[in-house]
């Protein structure tokens, strides 16, 4: 589903004309005028234009907040409801008239899903200040056409992109690292051996999205190394959360290079300190401990038989339950799940971490 930024579908367009021609919209819209209007008095303000911008704000939320406190929060609820059913309406006779008019292998559910992913991902790029209504989708799986949009909008970082586009424009050669080849070599090959991504091997496009961003990034880091195991597999689900899909004989554009670069950028800039400074698992001072011990109480809460059985091992080795789970957990921890579950279970891992990080 190939979507043009500024373009609204037709279908969306209905909606809106259709509920601000009804009498739900009528009677809402007049609710706020009186509301305003009151607030206006209240402040001896003779005109709504001889406010600010701020102060127009200001008036609109206060007589917004007014209405839950008054009948306007049943009227608010009615066009709700009024716009829900149109929604619902509008989507299936779109949906109807594409199985009619073409062949199509999707089922109607499919179409009803992207039809609807479709609306989504149109105004959250209209209003990407809106992307915080995406908490819907935690406990759930995003669909991939929202996935997507929605990591660009939480791991944003223009200025990133900005400078990538600029040195390859400059010369592509300022985009790789030295280490290249033993780049490429490595990612072809946990393309081919880690169970979790071989349904990602076999293509040109994700091989070389994968060795770009990882070659990039290396060119710009200042120390003098060479990338960790776990950056190798921080770029894979995100390369795999891509859409459109790459196509298997083609090289990604310059446009994808240069969004996935940007998310994977701003994904490594945003990573907890504990994560960071994990490299030692017996390390009694490490951050990480503040996460083993989450675990530890919620195991302590829900799975006390597997909680037993881990402090029995311990005392075993004469060790403390705290660093027994801290050598267990790390790697998981340190690599996001990546390679330790099927890529279904790993994306929905990483959408919750990322739309959760604007949350909590």
């Amino acid at each position: 589903m190939a979507l043009n930024k500024h373009t609204i579908p037709s279908w969306l367009t209905d909606v809106r004309e259709d509920a601000t021609k009804s009498n739900e919209w009528a009677e809402l819209s007049k609710h706020i005028y009186d509301a305003v209007d009151q607030h206006l008095s209240q402040s001896h303000i003779d005109y709504f234009s001889e406010l600010t911008e701020d102060e127009k704000i200001l008036i609109l939320e206060r007589a917004a907040r007014s209405l839950a406190s008054s009948d306007g929060g049943r009227v608010y609820e009615n066009l709700q409801s009024k716009l829900s059913y149109i929604l619902d309406q509008t989507v299936n006779n779109q949906v109807a008239r594409k199985m009619l008019e073409e062949s199509l292998a999707d089922t109607k559910t499919d179409l009803v899903l992207d039809t609807t992913a479709e609306g989504i991902v149109t105004l959250l790029r209209k209003n990407p200040d809106q992307k915080y209504k995406l908490k819907v989708f935690l406990n759930q799986s995003i669909p991939q056409p929202i996935r997507f949009l929605t990591w660009q909008l939480y791991l944003s970082n223009p200025s990133e992109r900005k400078s990538f586009v600029q040195k390859l424009e400059k010369s592509p050669k300022l985009c790789l690292s030295h280490q290249d080849s033993e780049i490429q070599r490595k990612c072809d090959n946990i393309l081919k051996t880690e169970s979790t991504f071989k349904e990602m091997n076999g293509s040109i496009g994700i091989s070389n999205s994968i060795k770009g961003i990882l070659s990039y990034y290396h060119s710009t880091i200042s120390e003098k190394r060479s990338l960790y195991d776990w950056e190798y597999l921080y770029a894979l689900p995100i390369v795999n959360a891509h859409h459109p899909e790459f196509l298997k004989n083609e090289s990604p554009s310059e446009r994808s290079m240069a969004m996935l670069i940007e998310i994977f950028i701003q994904f490594m800039r945003t990573l907890p300190n504990a994560i960071l400074s994990s490299n030692n698992p017996f390390n009694e001072s490490s951050e990480m401990d503040l996460y083993i011990r989450k675990v530890i109480g919620l195991l302590d809460l829900h799975d006390m038989s597997l909680l037993s059985y881990i402090k029995n091992l311990a005392s075993k080795n004469s060790s403390s339950d705290l660093v027994l789970l801290k050598v267990c957990c790390t790697p998981l921890i340190k690599s996001l799940f990546s390679s330790y579950l099927n890529l279904h279970a790993l994306m929905y891992v990483w959408d919750q971490y990322t739309i959760g990080s604007g949350i909590l």
